[in-house]
């Protein structure tokens, strides 16, 4: 995997692109770019902590998914058909009280076990 530093002309803020490889279903390159930084310098530093877990086969694609998505959108309906529509209930039930209104907008690449 290979990734380099771009400041796009006109900007003022640099940014990092990661080539993924080959998307196996199309066979396109598939890259991904990386949030921004002050200087090309710090851009290329943080690269690097972006190649290590590339490397190792610990990266996940930064995504938007928030918890309340999550909860209420995938988890919610997969272990529906695992449990007793009471449990089920509950479970929702929960979940919108306490959970969703607490964390619901953060993004779940976000939380910590802290």
């Amino acid at each position: 995997m290979r990734g380099h530093a771009v400041k796009p002309k006109g900007r003022n803020r640099c940014y990092t692109v990661v080539d993924l490889g080959t998307d196996p279903v199309t066979g396109k390159r598939r890259q991904k770019s990386h949030a921004s930084w002050a200087t090309e310098r710090e851009a290329e530093a943080a690269l690097a902590g972006i190649l290590g877990p590339i490397h190792d086969g610990s990266y996940v694609e930064p995504d938007r998914a928030t918890v309340r998505g999550f909860l209420l959108d995938e988890w919610l309906p997969a272990v529906k058909p695992t449990l007793r529509p009471s449990t089920h209930k509950l479970y929702e039930t929960l979940a919108t009280a306490y959970v969703v209104p607490r964390v619901g907008d953060v993004k779940l690449q976000k939380l910590s076990p802290g």
